[in-house]
This record gives structure tokens, sequence and C-alpha cells, in this order.
């Protein structure tokens, strides 16, 4: 069993980034193997790093799928959920489909660089970006996933219990009226 760290909700907040991050330097590997002196090591590069991208992104999707059954949302949240794990979905799929055709080309020895094979790639970038935008919604606008600090030092998961958050920040601000 993964052990994660205390302050963790889950591992997907730890996992989420390497999709996001090892498309973009594909689609860099690509432009590098246009380049003629450098055609075969972009190439293989980016053959890679879309293979790395579509086992982050499983990897990812999985967790989230996880972690979303093991949360409870605010109902303005239920649906962006929805959305967020499609667009995961459909950027696992693409890019699991697009890795194997890269891999294929690459064990067939195609010397060529494909310029619509490589500019397919960007596809990817706007699957991961849909799904990065819809995720970041679900953290930064709904607090799901993440913890609030009470002026006692108290950890509360902003999804878990929304009551308690709400009736101790209006306490703390009745107190705070009550000293000035």
């Amino acid at each position: 069993m993964f052990l994660l760290p205390e302050w963790a909700p889950g591992i997907h907040p730890l996992l989420i980034h390497f999709p996001l991050v090892l498309p973009f330097a594909a689609v860099a590997a690509d432009l590098l193997a246009l380049v003629p002196a450098r055609r075969q090591i972009g190439r293989r590069a980016a053959t890679l790093l879309y293979a790395a991208s579509a086992l982050a992104a499983l990897a990812a999707y999985l967790s989230g799928r996880a972690a979303a059954d093991g949360v409870i949302l605010p109902a303005a949240a239920d649906l962006l959920l929805g959305a967020h794990a499609e667009w995961a979905r459909r950027a696992v799929w693409f890019l699991g489909v697009y890795a194997v055709l890269r891999l294929v080309r690459e064990w067939r020895g195609h010397r060529v660089v494909d310029l619509p094979l490589s500019a397919a790639g960007v596809l990817g970038l706007f699957l991961l970006v849909q799904t990065g935008e819809r995720g970041a919604q679900l953290v930064y606008q709904h607090g799901v996933g993440v913890a609030a600090v009470s002026r006692d030092g108290a950890r509360a998961h902003l999804h878990d219990d929304h009551a308690a958050l709400d009736a101790e920040t209006s306490g703390g601000r009745e107190g705070q009226e009550e000293h000035e």
C-alpha cells in the first residue's frame, strides 16, 4: 500500500501534474525533431514522452475515480465533477491510442517526421487543458479535497463538513467584531 503524507487527501492531487506536463514536453520534442540534426532523438523522445503521458493520464484518471467516490460534493459541484471526469476519460483514450500509434510507427522504423501525426499531439494538450480547467474549478471554486485551518489550528476538509465550517467562520467573525 502506498503511504500518503498526512496532509494529502488522496493520491489524485499528487498524480495529476504528470499528465499535464509530459505532453507539453512531448510536443517540444516533436518540434525538436523538425531540426534535421536532431530528428531521430526528437522523434524518439516525443514517442516515449507520449507513452509516459498515456500511462500517467490513466493513473490520474483511476485515482480521480477513486477520489470521487470518497468525497461529499456541494450540489453546485456535482455536474462539474461529471464534466471533469468526462474530459479526463477522453484525454486518457486519446493519449492511449495516440501513444500506441506513435510506438508502432517508431517500432516500424519510420525515419521521417510525420507533421500531421505530430500535430495531432496538440489535441491531447487541448483535452488535458479542458480536464485541468474543470479540476481546478472543483478545487479553487468549490473547495473539493482541500482542508481549511481554523483559528485554533484544527483542520477540516471542506467537502466533508460545510455546515461546521460555516458555523465556525460566522462565529469567528462575530468574535472579531466584539474585539473591535
